[in-house]
């Protein structure tokens, strides 16, 4: 008995959301949905939203902190967290790099859906967070 492939349109489709609510309201499906879905997790402060109080990871605030090889596992495993909450995600690899100099964090994360890979680089300061998404 073989399983059948799952489809893009079955990961669920929404209004758009790159940097904020679509004015046009075009609509995102697939693999694109479950990457922009995981941005707005990694961009939302922890318990950020009244209703979900377990959603988000607070990665701006780390950027506050003194960054050592504790503090980026940490990241890297609040990351990873809010990735698998998402039940669309199957598989995840992060990295996490600190740049010193401008005092941020660059973030790789390759995550795999029923539908197929898509990659995240999230680039991450005190004041932002920055989530390119790569198919």
């Amino acid at each position: 008995m073989s399983i059948p492939a799952i489809q893009q349109s079955e990961l669920g489709t929404d209004i758009m959301c790159e940097e904020d609510l679509d004015p046009s309201f075009r609509l995102s499906s697939g693999v694109r949905n479950v990457g922009w879905a995981l941005s707005w997790r990694l961009s939302t402060e922890k318990g950020g939203l009244f209703y979900d109080p377990n959603y988000g990871a607070g990665l701006m605030r780390m950027c506050h902190d003194e960054m050592n090889r504790h503090n980026l596992s940490v990241a890297r495993a609040a990351i990873q967290s809010e990735a698998f909450k998402d039940e669309r995600i199957q598989a995840t690899n992060t990295s996490v790099r600190w740049v010193p100099e401008t005092r941020t964090m660059s973030s790789s994360i390759v995550c795999n859906s029923a539908a197929g890979p898509f990659r995240l680089v999230a680039n991450i300061s005190g004041a932002s967070l920055v989530v390119r998404m790569q198919q």
